[in-house]
């Protein structure tokens, strides 16, 4: 579960279905005052707002619902460091990222972007402070998969590209999503708010900036940590001392 900066929104990433769930929330931001603090009640609202598909519906269209926990399950969800309006979660089997649009207003939710993990199972995914890299720990290829991320869209850029043929490979992605818009059904991709999601066949096969194998051999270095002071064990044997006599 990941609670929106706002304070408004709480948003549940469901493994076994591949959905994410966004919740009304009462709780706060991190400036709010004091007084504001206390009025909050951090209470969830018992019904979401908005259901969103994290899986193409091509690929869902291949699988029953049944059973389609036996060939992904949705793993992580990350916000945008910088961004309030930009979600990451991976899928586990569709062996993807996507990339999300969140619309503050009314807690709606589209997918923009989806990205192919880089290696097989992507257990975990995490962003740096700047939010100019995505990285992506594949479980069953011991990997993890770098990409960059475009600052001006928030979405995963080919790295094998420059930065001006990125620009215009992104705005060809969308401009050719929206004009291939599918009609979005209850048991499919939708949300309650009507907007339609983006849609892609495949996940696209992006260039990663880097991969690296977690399976060489590396150095740990491990903290160690001293034991307490003398006179703090010395007061602790006497107290224990004195409780005995007591």
């Amino acid at each position: 579960m990941l609670l929106h900066p706002s304070g408004r929104w709480a948003l549940v990433l469901c493994e076994l279905n591949a959905t994410l769930l966004c919740y009304p929330w009462d709780g706060v931001i991190a400036s709010a005052s004091h007084a504001e603090r206390q009025q909050a009640s951090g209470v969830l609202a018992s019904t979401p707002t908005t259901v969103l598909d994290l899986l193409p519906a091509s690929y869902r269209q291949r699988h029953s619902p049944e059973t389609l926990h036996q060939h992904n399950i949705s793993s992580a969800l990350r916000l945008h460091p910088l961004r309030a309006d930009r979600l990451y979660a991976s899928n586990r089997g569709h062996d993807s990222v996507a990339v999300i649009e969140f619309f503050d207003l009314d807690g709606s939710m589209r997918v923009l972007q989806w990205v192919a993990s880089g290696g097989r199972t992507p257990r975990d995914i995490a962003l740096d402070p700047q939010g100019e890299w995505l990285f992506v720990a594949n479980q069953d290829s011991d990997q993890v998969a770098v990409f960059a991320v475009d600052p001006g869209s928030g979405l995963i850029r080919d790295s094998s590209t420059s930065p001006a043929a990125t620009d215009e490979i992104n705005d060809t992605h969308r401009s050719t999503s929206l004009t291939t818009l599918e009609k979005a059904t209850p048991d499919s991709t939708s949300d309650v708010s009507g907007r339609e999601p983006l849609e892609t066949a495949t996940a696209l096969q992006l260039k990663p900036r880097q991969v690296l194998s977690i399976c060489e051999p590396c150095t740990v270095f491990v903290e160690e940590i001293p034991p307490p002071p003398p006179t703090r064990r010395l007061n602790e044997c006497q107290g224990k001392s004195l409780t005995r006599h007591a």
